[in-house]
């Protein structure tokens, strides 16, 4: 039987891999994903040939696919090592052969553009890094001399690694937007991960735009900032493809034009990307309403409370800070009992990553979901972005200074104290904020580090 979509993610992590899957649960949409064992764990890379073998034997309506774990083995191993070549071409058959097996069946693929610097999984890798960084900004900034001095400090594989990498990936993203110029990938996203304005990404960026031009591609191929968000947006995409509206509205209007930390253009510049890539239109008389709170709690309060009043479904943004909530912003919230008055709720990780569950979320809100669902996602968001980043994370790593890279360190009884503590925590808050019968029910460490977490939160 035809699932309605089976999703290739990024890797196992959350919000690669449960968040698109909770989308297609709210929407009413069955969506299948590979075993977790097939996709890797943190620095052990995902079976790409065990996945395009199981791929091939999927019939679905539509399939959201990341290159990444499908060429590479994931995020990390897409800039950790040159895989076998092999692996590569079987990754870029299995899409064709795919796409002629299901003519009818809409392929939809999304493969990052490598990030400025390292991975770090250790205090060591921390200062490869730092170096890396530090490297890359002054050269690109044309201080050759300071550039000169901070080469030394890298070991000299490292560089030659990394260049070959930056190259490789280039190369096999110029591919993908052949696929779709053939007709085997229907629509593709290029989001760009970390990186700094005039960095090394800035002419594959403009290689890549200037395939897609060529190719007249424009409308079925996006390039912009982000990462982990795409698969929860192609999942979006694909339950309400059509035209939506949607107002935006924020605090500050003047950051609409600051590049956000992490990224290399304006942030409105990525909005409009983003948005376009979904099909939105903005409509300021849209129930939709898209709100970024960028820098003064009080004003975003204000605005949430008025159109909460006027019926609008409110999905908040919060920007205030990268990768957590606002500690003031949510404590307005919850003393205007707003908060279990939103349709969504989004602050992780880099501002284009949570642009991405925001717009995701928004799809939602025009087409007949199921409310609990919906809550139970908005709940569960709330307790990931703002209480375990901005609060409960800190206290993990103030606790564990050695060990917030390697949480295998941390014996069983601290691990069974940790989970019950913040179980604890996360249900007092919820109950708080007013959500009535919600819990959350489970909270571990995915990848056995500090900077995710998994979190189930349903009704009881």
């Amino acid at each position: 039987m035809s699932k309605d979509i089976v999703l290739v993610p990024l890797d196992s992590r959350p919000v690669n891999s449960d968040i698109p899957k909770l989308i297609c649960m709210a929407a009413g949409v069955e969506c299948e994903i590979p075993d977790r064992d097939m996709l890797g764990k943190y620095m052990n890379p995902g079976n790409c040939d065990k996945i395009a073998d199981w791929l091939l034997k999927k019939s679905a309506k539509n399939y959201v696919l990341s290159l990444d774990m499908l060429l590479y083995g994931g995020l990390i191993a897409s800039r950790g090592s040159i895989s076998k070549p092999y692996s590569v071409q079987k990754g870029f058959l299995a899409i064709s052969d795919l796409k002629k097996k299901n003519s009818d069946s809409k392929i939809l693929c999304f493969s990052t553009i490598r990030r400025l610097s390292t991975t770090v999984y250790s205090q060591e890798s921390m200062i490869e890094w730092q170096n890396m960084n530090t490297y890359l900004k002054a050269f690109y900034s044309k201080d050759f001399e300071k550039a000169s001095a901070l080469k030394t400090k890298i070991n000299p594989d490292i560089m030659e690694q990394y260049s070959l990498l930056r190259k490789r990936n280039l190369e096999n993203n110029l591919k993908a937007v052949e696929l779709v110029s053939n007709g085997s990938i229907d629509f593709l996203l290029l989001p760009q991960e970390d990186c700094f304005p005039n960095g090394p990404q800035t002419q594959e960026q403009l290689t890549i735009s200037e395939k897609i031009l060529s190719l007249n591609l424009s409308e079925k191929v996006f390039l912009h900032n982000g990462a982990d968000e795409a698969a929860q947006e192609l999942v979006s995409k694909v339950v309400n493809p059509g035209e939506k509206k949607i107002s935006v509205l924020c605090d500050c209007p003047s950051k609409l034009n600051e590049i956000m930390e992490f990224e290399d253009r304006p942030f409105q510049t990525n909005l409009f990307s983003h948005m376009k890539a979904l099909n939105f239109i903005q409509d300021n008389d849209s129930q939709t309403l898209l709100y970024i709170a960028f820098a003064e709690p009080q004003t975003c309060v204000r605005h949430i409370k008025t159109a909460i009043a006027y019926g609008k479904k409110v999905i908040l943004l919060d920007l205030i800070a990268p990768n957590g909530g606002s500690k003031e912003l949510i404590s307005e919230m919850i003393r205007h009992d707003l908060l279990r008055q939103l349709w969504g709720y989004s602050a992780w990780n880099t501002a284009s990553n949570s642009l991405g569950t925001a717009l995701a979320i928004c799809a939602l809100t025009n087409m007949k979901t199921d409310r609990k669902k919906i809550l139970e996602l908005l709940a569960r968001n709330l307790v990931d972005d703002f209480l375990y980043q901005s609060i409960y994370r800190q206290v993990i790593e103030e606790r564990f200074k050695k060990d917030i890279h390697n949480m295998q360190t941390v014996d069983k009884k601290n691990r069974e104290d940790i989970k019950k503590e913040f179980i604890s925590c996360a249900n007092k808050f919820l109950n708080e904020s007013g959500f009535s019968g919600l819990k959350i029910t489970d909270f571990y460490f995915p990848w056995e580090r500090t900077f995710e977490c998994s979190i189930t939160c349903s009704y009881q």
